[in-house]
């Protein structure tokens, strides 16, 4: 007891007094009537003075009856920590180890038991040091005794297999597995079905590690095991389907992935029901890798199975989802009628969910659409189209924001090729003034509008206003020194970055790689033209997650770039933020962070310390050293932010809320609970207000976050499609 909070009540009944200490109310009556303890009679009942009978159970007292208060102590613990009340239990299970530590012989293994269930607790709160060097002592503990401890060291391993894991220290995991099923292999009689889960953990350990065939080879053996074992459809077996869908998924291996997915699908089928609405995420999946696999009938198929099976749930989120991917699979494949009414249906939920994710897949088709009706020269159908992305974009995110420059320059050609000049002007002028204020007057960007602004009047013979605005242009330019392309590259590249906006990224890598060969044959490989084509397949394999190869082409940029263009060149900058990115990717934590530190000065340094690109920079930056555990380096980079945010964008924003979640979090991982609770509740406030729920009623707020989606899953390769 003296580990807890002193009582704000001195006096206690018999009743409180027995839960506290383990003796029984008779025998407490007994203690106060023989003056061992202190109270007294109110009525017919006593009450015991707290202060006589923490002496009583205190460290003088004698050792059989603190041992027994020890005991207690566990069970106590035990009890809070199943209602949930987890620092309760901490600091009973404090107590119980300071306790059972003075008595070395008899304490010693009640004291790893509670050292192992206290590091759970740890464990849940994140408090991974913590843990590690509480189950280390455990395992000392249980690797020294008898037969007895063997449950004591399944738990003990256990626990610090997960917290390795947490910590991505998966080599020191992986040998924690390997002792656990040492262990059950000595006990015939373990479950077989625990044995395959911790077959499986092994083989996503060698997965983390990118032990590619090992993981492969033993999660067959296991399979085959298994199913000789259980027969082919027990659940037991379905971690470990799961688990190899996850490595060839990795390897890209799609084929092989596709019998899993349609097993794994048809076993659902049997659990759930064909009709079960949570089917519709499975049958999405399995159509993503019917499409890889150039299988469009049997994808579309899924695809519209999955659609209706959503749309008898609830959860909108998913719905969206959906829509969005079958209309952008219609439209890769130039099925516009199809993808027009799906558009049409998902405009409105859209409009209701909180996720931008889905607004910008709306923005996406609609100009992609008009797009394409423009190819066909189809200009009255894709006029509308257009004025329908621009209203979107504005109510949505404002008639300044970056993404309705985009539109803007679309409708501009569009108005151009029909010789609407007079009205082409303002629309691109107006997209000029915000790159300028977004981007800085002497973005490439910029220079671009310009050429396009000098093409407009030139079409209307206003060669005086032109001539000006091509000076600039060509200033722009210059500063970058970057040389003009051949016809033919710059071909390729325009090609290229046609089929990249739709995301057919096996039709553009050729073509980049032919434009590179011929600036290497015409130029030189060294030749600072290269560069801009190397940056481009950078991109390229970036937005496939092929970081490996994008590291490399990046690399080469930047190696390239700086014989024409200083170190604070916005183009270098560029290059530098994306490398960063690529390495994060990779999890290459030491480099990324070199590579951020190096290029945010100079971004502050050109855009100004304040400016949203610096605070996204300062962001990434945080949570590389979060998934790091360096939580005390990333808190005062996510309060910059914090207060970035607040300033531009105004303090009940729903941006200012995922900054203070992010915020409480780290709080909250260095045991600063009071801060880490004020910012989670400031959190929950902004986005109820947003939402339109009550604040005071967390499930009502979860409930939502369940509806919008928070557990759809994704691509098969971790990401969205997306069409630009």
């Amino acid at each position: 007891m003296n580990g807890e909070h002193r009582a704000i009540r001195w006096e206690v009944s018999t009743s409180e007094a027995s839960h506290l200490s383990g003796l029984s109310q008779g025998y407490i009556t007994s203690l106060l009537r023989h003056g061992k303890l202190t109270g007294r009679r109110e009525g017919s009942q006593w009450l015991v003075d707290r202060d006589t009978l923490e002496r009583y159970l205190g460290r003088d007292a004698p050792i059989d009856r603190q041992y027994r208060y020890a005991g207690h102590l566990l069970s106590r613990a035990g009890q809070a920590f199943g209602q949930g009340k987890h620092t309760e239990a901490a600091l009973l299970y404090q107590e119980a180890i300071v306790r059972y530590d003075q008595w070395r012989n008899i304490g010693i293994y009640p004291g790893a038991v509670a050292r192992n269930n206290l590091a759970s607790i740890y464990l849940e709160q994140q408090r991974y040091p913590e843990a590690e060097a509480l189950l280390k002592e455990a395992l000392t503990t249980a690797e020294n005794g008898s037969d007895h401890y063997h449950a004591l060291l399944v738990a003990v391993l256990m626990h610090l297999q997960a917290v390795y894991t947490h910590q991505e220290r998966f080599a020191e995991a992986e040998a924690c597995v390997r002792r656990l099923l040492e262990i059950r292999k000595q006990k015939p009689d373990a479950p077989s079905d625990e044995v395959i889960r911790l077959q499986v953990t092994l083989a996503q350990l060698l997965l983390k590690q990118q032990r590619y065939a090992e993981a492969e080879s033993l999660l067959k053996q296991q399979l085959t095991l298994a199913e000789q074992q259980f027969g082919p459809n027990h659940p037991a077996l379905f971690a470990n389907v799961h688990a190899l869908i996850q490595l060839y998924t990795a390897l890209g291996k799609d084929a092989d992935m596709l019998p899993l997915l349609r097993r794994s699908v048809a076993f659902f089928e049997q659990v759930l029901g064909s009709e079960h609405p949570q089917m519709a995420s499975l049958l999405d999946r399995l159509g993503q890798a019917y499409e890889t696999q150039g299988l469009d009938g049997e994808a579309e198929a899924c695809y519209q199975r999955a659609l209706v099976l959503a749309e008898q749930g609830v959860d909108q989120a998913t719905v969206a989802r959906l829509l969005s991917t079958l209309s952008m699979f219609y439209l890769q494949r130039g099925h516009s009628v199809e993808a027009e009414p799906l558009l049409a249906r998902l405009l409105p939920l859209a409009e209701q969910l909180p996720d931008a994710t889905y607004a910008e897949d709306v923005v996406t088709m609609l100009t992609f659409l008009a797009t394409s009706h423009v190819d066909q020269r189809q200009y009255a159908e894709a006029e509308p189209l257009l004025r329908q992305a621009l209203d979107y974009v504005e109510q949505r995110w404002g008639s300044e924001h970056q993404s309705v420059v985009s539109i803007l320059i679309l409708f501009c050609h569009l108005l151009y090729v029909q010789e609407r000049y007079a009205e082409a002007e303002p629309l691109l002028l107006r997209a000029l003034a915000i790159t300028e204020r977004e981007r800085g007057p002497e973005h490439s960007e910029v220079a671009a509008l310009l050429y396009g602004l000098v093409q407009l009047y030139h079409a209307r013979r206003k060669y005086r206003e032109a001539k000006p605005l091509y000076e600039r242009a060509r200033s722009i330019d210059e500063q970058g020194a970057i040389p003009q392309q051949t016809d033919a590259v710059t071909m390729l590249s325009q090609v290229a970055a046609r089929y990249i906006a739709r995301g057919q990224y096996p039709e553009a890598e050729p073509l980049l790689k032919r434009a590179l060969l011929l600036i290497e044959q015409i130029e030189g490989p060294e030749h600072p033209l290269a560069a801009a084509v190397c940056q481009n397949l950078a991109e390229l394999y970036a937005e496939q997650e092929r970081y490996e190869e994008a590291e490399t082409f990046s690399r080469r940029a930047l190696a390239l770039f700086p014989q024409v263009l200083g170190p604070a060149h916005p183009k270098m900058m560029a290059i530098l933020y994306r490398l960063a990115q690529i390495c994060l990717g990779q999890e290459k934590y030491a480099e990324a962070e070199l590579l951020f530190q190096r290029v945010l000065p100079l971004m502050q340094e050109r855009l100004g310390a304040d400016h949203p690109t610096a605070a996204l920079i300062m962001s990434e930056l945080a949570q590389l050293y979060k998934a790091q555990g360096r939580f005390a380096k990333a808190e005062p980079l996510m309060k910059r932010v914090l207060t970035i945010a607040e300033r531009g964008l105004g303090p009940e924003h729903l941006t200012v809320a995922t900054v203070l979640s992010d915020l409480a979090l780290l709080c909250l991982l260095q045991g600063k609970e009071t801060e880490g609770i004020t910012y989670s509740q400031r959190a929950l406030d902004i986005r109820a207000q947003a939402l339109g729920l009550d604040p005071t009623d967390p499930l009502a707020l979860f409930k939502h976050a369940l509806e919008q989606g928070a557990w759809a899953p994704h691509t098969p390769d971790g990401r969205r499609r997306t069409v630009d």
